[in-house]
């Protein structure tokens, strides 16, 4: 509704919406946008959709992840493959239906540029973006799934899903942590109860990080100091996150 709402307001201010982007997790709770209903609203009113699955994106291969219905119907979408399927950082991905929809009139020409070729089957980069040569990141993904399969991935990811909801339930259950957002995929944050001023949490925050042990990160929701606990790393089994309730329950039983 907040998004019909929106586009009912540009059209009233005389403004032409172009694009609208649904997240499939967001980066502070990992929350998961009503896709389907976006993408139901961006065929009414004829607007590019386009999913942002940066990092939620591959939890699709999961039968369970039923909450990411629609991201396949978008216009667009961007992966980012060295997240969820833990390859070297910048091996980042933009899907789009119709590569033709994004493409531009090649603006110069050189004797060392490939001749330009239109068919769907020969693709030059620097029609649909800055670059003209480019690094092979493909390759990674590639190798890797050749190598072990989409299976493997799908059971890493199915993993990660039951940590999520294993750790954040954990948490929940003891009694002394706010759960601010439960997971959509495998992000969750919290924060401890009665801590009106933040100051216990932070507390909290930066006592368990100086530990080296475990690393955590926080985000501010609604002037709450939150900590997010995201669990995507291949290394992560659950003797580590056993550890990591104990942690915090030993610490809230001595503070």
């Amino acid at each position: 509704e907040r998004a019909a709402d929106r586009i009912r307001q540009d059209k009233a201010m005389g403004l032409t919406p172009l694009m609208l982007v649904g997240t499939a997790g967001t980066t502070n709770l990992g929350r998961v946008d009503a896709l389907n209903d976006l993408a139901d609203l961006c065929a009414k009113e004829n607007i590019w959709f386009h999913v942002d699955g940066a990092y939620g994106g591959f939890f699709k291969v999961l039968p369970e992840a039923k909450i990411l219905k629609g991201l396949e119907r978008g216009d667009s979408l961007s992966l980012d493959p060295h997240k969820a399927f833990c390859m070297p950082y910048g091996t980042g991905a933009l899907l789009v239906k119709d590569v033709n929809s994004i493409r531009w009139p090649r603006g110069l020409d050189a004797s060392y540029m490939p001749p330009y070729e239109s068919s769907h089957m020969r693709l030059e980069y620097s029609d649909i973006s800055p670059e003209l040569s480019r690094d092979f990141r493909g390759l990674r993904l590639w190798l890797s799934l050749k190598v072990f399969g989409l299976e493997a991935f799908r059971e890493h990811l199915s993993t990660k899903w039951q940590q999520a909801r294993w750790t954040c339930a954990a948490l929940r259950d003891h009694g002394a942590f706010e759960i601010v957002a439960e997971p959509d995929l495998s992000l969750f944050a919290w924060r401890l109860k009665n801590d009106e001023s933040n100051e216990k949490t932070k507390r909290l925050f930066q006592t368990i990080n100086a530990t080296g042990r475990f690393f955590l990160t926080s985000c501010e929701i609604k002037g709450k100091f939150t900590i997010r606990t995201c669990i995507l790393g291949f290394r992560t089994q659950e003797s580590d996150l056993e550890e990591l309730t104990k942690w915090l329950f030993d610490y809230v039983e001595k503070a």
